[in-house]
């Protein structure tokens, strides 16, 4: 990849502000290669995009980036001046997000006759890191896999170098999350011995990653970004299954044996899979049984099946049988990973979770407001109903449907006899649509604000708010609800 980048003689680099684009941008000057950076922010609005793009920084070091990317301004395209000359770029990096924002037409245009002109931050992780790596794609689930995993492996490293006094391997981690940060500028740190445990979306994985991670884990595939692939569900399964296509014996691939797309992927794979499941009573890999969470192997030199018991289910902080299947997958990577069973129980005993994620922000007149704007598709939404009391919800949805289907949601907001208030958005005419054949009622709601004073006027005490936006949320609502979920937080805090 840096031989690529050396030989380019144009690159362009798509969204200075974001994490993905500043990171990059930094990489680039570092190593004095020349660029153009672009912005569809007006100059003015850059740092103020920019800030709400890097929510994991602290405000110092936020602040210190910002300065090193405003030097770079004479060589920015802003607003009306956004793309400008990019079609004689012969190497554009984009993020990961790219093709969602209509400004993007002239992208969309070059990328469809020139796909080899564009790259990733994603590339340059896989082809500069030295180390092993860890990698988690999925449709649902994956950011708190990955942060799981991350928080598990960290664990180990910290204690393992406390006891033996000598450096030992250490884990890098980045992610898809907003709040995750781009680890490029830690280049020179990183060692052969060193693990990075990193967070992969559908769209990192259309480019060509150079190699394959050491250990794969997919969560699951169910409908998301169909309107994406031309041809629908089988283009998605395939974008996610080649995360692990080119691993080989030596390799471990995790895999999910309670999702139809992931078990089918446990028959494809060269590597050695390691299966997890809920529901199946493996003969290998991880399971729940009796109320325990057990790690089965048959790695005994008679043959024999070794069962380890975790920990008890009951233990697990994190709401709903979705998040369990996430910490199977975890403890499944970890321990082949190498870390002891000791360690993997202590951090899935305590980890309550990541920010939007069936995130408790608020409790009152015995209401409990949750915010879960991070599932974006209706599996993730369908996830969050079953993880309350039958009738005890008052959703909040809506936003960009991506192609996706809302049928099973409709069925199962009927099931759960969930109280519904859609934001007016394509989504939430899309699921009014299938709550109108199944004659189930619902309020449509202009913006946010006022659907959170609605539901929570309609909500009894022992009841729950649950935004679930079971569609795209941030890009469809940018600008028009402050920081996307932390709109719904701030909305809660303001209610009497």
């Amino acid at each position: 990849m840096l031989e690529k980048i050396t030989k380019a003689r144009n690159i362009h680099i798509v969204g200075l502000s974001g994490t993905e684009g500043a990171a990059v941008t930094l990489f680039l000057a570092g190593k004095k290669i020349p660029f153009t950076a672009h912005d569809f922010a007006e100059k003015p609005r850059f740092a103020k995009n920019f800030a709400s793009a890097h929510m994991g920084l602290s405000p110092a070091k936020r602040e210190k980036m910002l300065k090193k990317l405003q030097a770079f301004e004479n060589k920015t395209n802003f607003g009306k001046n956004y793309l400008a000359g990019i079609e004689a770029a012969d190497l554009i990096f984009v993020s990961q997000n790219w093709e969602a924002y209509s400004p993007n037409e002239k992208l969309r245009e070059i990328f469809a006759t020139h796909p080899k002109r564009f790259a990733t931050i994603t590339q340059l992780y896989f082809n500069l890191f030295p180390g092993k790596i860890l990698a988690v794609t999925g449709t649902n689930g994956k950011s708190t896999t990955t942060k799981l995993i991350s928080e598990i492996m960290s664990t180990a490293s910290r204690q393992h170098d406390k006891s033996s006094g000598q450096r030992v391997d250490k884990v890098w981690f980045t992610g898809n999350d907003r709040r995750n940060v781009q680890i490029l500028d830690c280049l020179s740190k990183w060692r052969k011995s060193d693990w990075l445990v990193i967070e992969v979306s559908n769209r990192q994985l259309k480019f060509d990653l150079g190699r394959a991670p050491n250990i794969g884990v997919i969560t699951n595939v169910t409908d998301n970004h169909l309107n994406e692939y031309s041809d629908g569900m089988k283009g998605y399964k395939a974008g996610k299954y080649s995360l692990i296509a080119k691993q080989q014996k030596g390799d471990i691939a995790v895999l999910n044996a309670d999702n139809q797309a992931t078990l089918s992927f446990l028959k494809q794979t060269k590597a050695t899979p390691l299966p997890y499941s809920v529901d199946k009573q493996l003969e290998t890999g991880v399971r729940v049984d009796s109320g325990n969470i057990v790690y089965s192997t048959e790695w005994t030199a008679s043959g024999q099946r070794v069962d380890k018991v975790v920990c008890p289910v009951d233990k697990i902080q994190l709401l709903g049988v979705h998040n369990l299947s996430n910490v199977l997958a975890a403890v499944a990577a970890t321990h082949a990973a190498g870390v002891s069973f000791e360690i993997i129980k202590k951090v899935i005993t305590n980890f309550k979770g990541i920010p939007q994620r069936l995130e408790l922000v608020a409790q009152k007149r015995g209401v409990k407001f949750i915010n879960d704007s991070a599932s974006t598709s209706p599996d993730s939404a369908i996830a969050a109903l079953r993880s309350f009391p039958v009738g005890s919800i008052h959703l909040i949805a809506g936003g960009d449907p991506k192609g996706m289907q809302f049928n099973l949601l409709a069925r199962e907001i009927q099931q759960q006899k969930a109280k519904v208030i859609l934001l007016k958005s394509p989504a939430g005419e899309a699921i009014a649509g299938e709550l109108r054949k199944l004659k189930l009622g619902f309020e449509m709601i202009d913006n946010l604000q006022q659907a959170v004073i609605k539901a929570a006027k309609n909500a009894q005490k022992g009841e729950y708010v649950l935004l679930s936006p079971a569609a795209a949320w941030f890009c469809y609502f940018n600008g028009k609800i402050p920081l996307g979920g932390k709109g719904f937080e701030l909305f809660v805090r303001k209610l009497t």
